[in-house]
């Protein structure tokens, strides 16, 4: 492997992993923030409602509860932004780690991602593609920044969003073929 592809093997694998780490965060806060609400004291309470809760029933409880019961410091949000922003973050975050990851090629390497899903209508639908490194790192940086969504910058949250959308549908959009059944 020579040195340019040995530095596009890192960037991906660190692509890979800031797009788990920072969503990680995003959801733990999201928990905290739910706990808080909820009036729970013990620091165990965060995990617990991690692990009872998918990331989606998390938002929509959070998104429920937060008018009617965030505290006189914390500030107003725009909760379909709030909302519109943590679904984004989660399906950039599903398109990452939901892939398949492999090197194609044999005198030059290149990195592919192959994605399957079987609610097609034409059943089997698999999208298979050369690994956007650069569409994951700039997901990694709009993640970071998505990262303060309990902020109340509202602006900076449809920003962020709109460009993690953008590029969930830059990932996923590559060669498609169909397997029917």
């Amino acid at each position: 492997m020579c040195n340019d592809e040995l530095i596009k093997t890192d960037k991906l694998k660190i692509a890979i992993g800031g797009t788990v780490i920072s969503f990680q965060f995003i959801e733990n806060d999201l928990a905290y923030f739910i706990g808080k609400l909820l009036l729970l004291k013990e620091d165990k309470d965060v995990h617990r409602i991690s692990a009872a809760m998918s990331f989606k029933q998390k938002v929509d409880f959070f998104c429920e509860i937060y008018p009617t019961r965030r505290w006189k410091n914390w500030p107003e949000m725009n909760i379909k932004a709030v909302k519109n922003s943590l679904v984004a973050a989660e399906e950039f975050r599903n398109s990452v780690v939901h892939s398949f990851w492999y090197v194609s090629g044999k005198r030059k390497i290149v990195w592919m991602r192959s994605k399957g899903s079987l609610r097609s209508k034409v059943g089997l639908n698999h999208v298979d593609g050369i690994a956007d490194i650069r569409a994951l790192e700039q997901g990694v940086e709009a993640l970071k920044k998505i990262r303060d969504w309990y902020l109340g910058k509202t602006e900076e949250l449809i920003t962020e969003t709109t460009k993690i959308k953008k590029l969930t549908k830059k990932l996923t959009r590559q060669v498609k073929f169909s397997v029917e059944h």
